[in-house]
């Protein structure tokens, strides 16, 4: 019997030192899938490092680490026996972006988060506009969520395309290249919304437009009027279309 227990302990105990010596730590570490960070930034956020044992690795919190930063969507930690270690990323994309106080543009992804600061506005993408303080760079930013799934869905290219998203509470108020106001309210039946707003730009073709209320996509209003757009005064003497 106290033979068998010696044994066991024994064997044990080279199962531990096999784990802990340096034919088990970690030799490389590769990073996949990422345009913006090389793998020994993925490694660091990570807290992976060459010759700690890999066999002890939590996998699992390495990749959440590494999703607390601001371009990384998803992440998967692997490891390849005896020495490998495979960090596979997915990346946010911008879809707008939003002024700092100090002339820096703060890119959106699709649920509002702060991507990155850059130093100047970038070609291509919508402007979102709200009165609410910009958090800092990795952080969710709630308040423009919704005109961020908006500006991902958007495909209205007539009059411009989408230039700027307002934010009003609830409500969002869309500006188009050529200065034409769509009343779009919350963002809900986007979908319908885009398709109502495409059908109404058709059947006006050239035809100069104040806004365009597609609030209710079943019932679409054109008009010439800003007294119907929220926090905007009316003109004196304006008439309805």
């Amino acid at each position: 019997m106290l033979a068998a227990f010696v044994v066991v302990a024994l064997a044990g105990v080279t199962a531990w030192g096999v784990l802990h010596s340096p034919l088990y730590d970690v030799d490389r570490i590769h990073g996949v899938g990422s345009t913006r960070y090389d793998a020994s930034t993925l490694a660091d956020a990570a807290g992976l490092h060459r010759g700690e044992p890999i066999v002890f690795i939590d996998l699992a919190s390495a990749a959440a680490a590494v999703e607390k930063l601001p371009w990384i969507a998803g992440a998967t930690v692997t490891r390849d026996l005896p020495g490998t270690i495979t960090i596979t990323v997915s990346e946010r994309l911008p879809v707008g972006w939003i002024a700092r106080p100090d002339g820096r543009a703060a890119l959106l992804d699709v649920e509002g988060r702060v991507l990155e600061d850059l130093p100047t506005a970038p070609p291509g993408l919508p402007e979102i506009r709200t009165s609410a303080a910009v958090p800092e760079t990795g952080t969710r930013f709630d308040v423009v969520a919704a005109a961020t799934t908006v500006a991902a869905r958007w495909t209205v290219i007539a009059r411009g395309g989408v230039q700027e998203i307002g934010v009003d509470r609830f409500d969002l108020l869309v500006t188009m290249g050529d200065g034409t106001r769509v009343i779009f309210g919350p963002a809900v039946d986007v979908d319908a919304k885009m398709a109502a707003l495409a059908a109404v730009l058709q059947h006006i073709g050239d035809q100069t437009v104040r806004y365009v209320d597609v609030a209710v996509p079943a019932a679409p209003t054109v008009g010439t009027l800003v007294e119907v757009i929220p926090g905007v005064a009316p003109e004196p003497g304006a008439s309805g279309a």
